[in-house]
């Protein structure tokens, strides 16, 4: 089922455009489809709950599994607590692992790419750019990986 197992991660350091500095990016499994949401900075666990709630959960529904690596938003108790409340599983990969998160550090690199051409000149105003990164083709955006 589409959007029921979900693998998150972040693209951080970007130069600030509109406060924005990182870039969490949420893949779904089974569509391969991507949701990237501007972030004003690395998220703490509650803020990552909140980020999800707002643009995943409410858009798409409760997953059943949240693959990530081993940040410290996601081995927080909060974090652990909100999804064990939610019944969605968790599951940590460890640093860069291919087998189990390659899609989502693959498109990362993906991602990367595309804001390096398209904001080259302008890269306070990638933030701008990233809903075009979605709808390329009308549709959600979907790197080779995918």
């Amino acid at each position: 089922m589409p959007w029921s197992h979900l693998a998150i991660d972040f693209l951080t350091d970007l130069p600030s455009s509109q406060r924005f500095t990182t870039v969490m990016v949420v893949i779904d499994h089974f569509s391969k489809a991507c949701k990237m949401v501007p972030l004003k900075g690395l998220p703490m666990a509650m803020d990552t709950a909140s980020a999800i709630f707002q643009h995943m959960f409410r858009n798409f529904g409760l997953p059943e599994d949240i693959m990530s690596d081993r940040g410290p938003q996601f081995t927080s108790r909060v974090w652990r607590s909100f999804c064990a409340q939610l019944g969605i599983t968790v599951s940590l990969t460890s640093g860069y692992h291919p087998q189990s998160n390659g899609q989502v550090e693959r498109l990362n690199q993906e991602i990367g790419r595309f804001l390096r051409t398209y904001c080259s000149t302008e890269q306070h105003r990638w933030s701008e750019f990233l809903p075009s990164i979605v709808s390329l083709d009308g549709r959600t955006f979907r790197g080779p990986c995918c």
